[in-house]
């Protein structure tokens, strides 16, 4: 086994010396993205663009170094510095292949795609509708290749609010499905709900029923009424009838999607919370309370189990089944839901408070931060619920309140304002002393 293992060593070594300096850069270049070792990948990939700009190199490398180095900031959403590189490489390509080449809708979209990041809407609209045109040359005016740039360019119309364009988009889009897959193929059904979703935003209930109804029964006839890949189309026109006040078939297809759903997996699982939610609500619009309420605890019981106790659908959750409680006059069942909500969007405002002071401040508008920060300690010097005695806070960071103090002292001593800092530090000490917490240095190195 020793000799075999030499072997393979001393064939692999050769092959990848004789790999060329460009070569070299471009393989680690791209073995450091896909590890997301993006300094070392930006390093590599600005090492081959220099070689490959050397007199005698093929243009072709000076192209795919481009391409590659943008997509690098393209993944970082650095879209300002992949935009020019990108805008390069196409204006080179379309040199050596022409300006209406087949390979050119690709290099086409994924520039339009980081216009459309920095909301170019103009430029990526120009970009997508060039790409759709080659498309239409290259394959014809109904192919179904067409219908990725269909899509995009109805993600710019509907930013754009050209509601006209994109319902005409969409039926285009569902008319080229029905004449290469038949009219009953389950694409055509997903266009079909794509259209019906259009006509909801535009208030136009009455379009998007029939739409809903012949993509559910596309999709019954295709995989059969019990099929787990009805529910989103049941959903919807679920939705549609409560918007309506159709609430008997609202609750009618409510129930049956949330029946495929337990059937499809069991009965606690992260797919049927909103299914409890749906009906649910469609009870209590009823005032239908009593019936309301075990679906909206069945729902709180599965959001806290898969999101955790502190996110901002079981803070949503809480108030429903707290609102649920009260109609029927439990008011003392329903105060501590609408308090443990309270707490769990003041956690999550004062994360997003330290959040955005922490940014203020690496932006030098130190005026901005500090009255975030006052807010944040605002909150939580507020008296807090006692804690559950089950319950236990994480031992890996400090509290919310020993974190804002030492965030805002180091904001006044930025200011110059020491007297006020060191009093701040010198709380978030004795906070820390208190609940056994490592001191901030310490934390800092760990």
């Amino acid at each position: 086994m020793r000799n075999i293992g030499v072997l393979i060593v001393a064939c692999v070594l050769p092959a990848v010396a004789q790999m060329a300096p460009w070569e070299q850069d471009q393989s680690a270049g791209k073995a450091a993205l896909l590890e997301r070792r993006f300094r070392e990948a930006e390093e590599s990939f600005q090492q081959a663009l220099i070689k490959a700009q050397q007199p005698g190199e093929n243009e072709a490398r000076l192209v795919s170094s481009l391409k590659d180095l943008a997509e690098l900031y393209r993944v970082q959403g650095r879209y300002s510095e992949a935009e020019p590189l990108l805008r390069l490489a196409l204006s080179l390509t379309e040199k050596a292949l022409g300006s209406d080449h087949s390979d050119l809708p690709k290099d086409l979209d994924v520039l339009a795609r980081v216009c459309l990041a920095q909301m170019k809407l103009a430029d990526s609209e120009a970009l997508f509708r060039r790409s759709m045109a080659i498309l239409e040359k290259t394959w014809g005016a109904d192919s179904l290749d067409l219908l990725p740039a269909l899509g995009n360019l109805v993600r710019v119309c509907q930013m754009l609010s050209r509601h006209a364009e994109t319902q005409t988009l969409l039926e285009r889009a569902v008319a080229i499905r029905e004449k290469n897959q038949g009219p009953e193929h389950p694409d055509v059904a997903f266009e079909l709900s794509r259209l019906a979703r259009h006509h909801l935003g535009q208030k136009n209930g009455a379009e998007a029923e029939p739409l809903y109804q012949r993509a559910l029964a596309i999709q019954e006839k295709a995989f059969g009424l019990e099929h787990i890949v009805l529910t989103g189309t049941l959903d919807s026109l679920g939705l549609l009838y409560r918007e309506q006040e159709r609430f008997r078939d609202a609750e009618s297809y409510f129930r049956r999607s949330l029946a495929l759903r337990q059937a499809a997996y069991g009965l606690v699982h992260s797919e049927l919370a909103p299914a409890y939610d749906n009906l649910a609500g469609t009870l209590f619009r009823q005032k239908k309370y009593p019936e309301a309420e075990p679906l909206y605890q069945q729902a709180l019981f599965i959001w806290t189990n898969v999101l955790g106790p502190d996110h901002a659908l079981v803070a949503n959750s809480l108030d429903y089944l707290a609102l649920t409680l009260a109609y029927q006059g439990k008011y003392a069942g329903a105060e501590p839901l609408y308090r443990r909500a309270l707490e769990i969007r003041e956690k999550l405002a004062v994360a997003s408070l330290n959040n955005l002071a922490l940014v203020s401040v690496a932006l030098e508008k130190h005026k901005d931060a500090e009255p975030l920060y006052k807010v944040a300690l605002a909150i939580l010097d507020r008296p807090q619920l006692p804690k559950p005695p089950d319950s236990a806070e994480a031992d890996a960071e400090p509290p919310a309140i020993v974190q804002t103090l030492e965030n805002y002292a180091d904001l006044l001593r930025q200011l110059r304002r020491n007297v006020e800092a060191v009093r701040l530090e010198a709380r978030a000490k004795k906070l820390r002393k208190a609940q056994d917490l490592p001191p901030a240095e310490q934390q800092n190195r760990d």
